[in-house]
């Protein structure tokens, strides 16, 4: 019982992170980078050209909170992955 109620508590806890995460992804924001890149352009004058361009999203700017999101997950998934089996095989010495 406390098990099950333990895994319960898990998916809602992540679930609930996943929600808030996606629903403040819809804000528009400008990042640091943008932010950057308009400095150097005030600085400049307007005459840099960076020397390489970021590979696009796939489907468009308006998918990157998404790609993040799945990105954001698989990292966590990978992270609970390594505790639990921390967990299950640690010595009882």
């Amino acid at each position: 019982m406390n098990r099950t109620l333990g895994v319960v508590i898990g998916v809602v806890l992540v679930l609930g992170l996943a929600t808030l995460a996606m629903l403040l992804a819809d804000r528009a924001a400008t990042g640091t980078d943008d932010r950057a890149a308009e400095k150097i352009g005030d600085l400049t004058g307007g005459a840099y050209e960076p020397w390489a361009q970021a590979p696009g999203v796939p489907g468009g700017e308006q998918n990157a909170p998404l790609l993040f999101g799945v990105q954001a997950g698989a990292g966590l998934t990978v992270l609970l992955g390594c505790l639990w089996y921390w967990r299950e095989h640690r010595s009882e010495a």
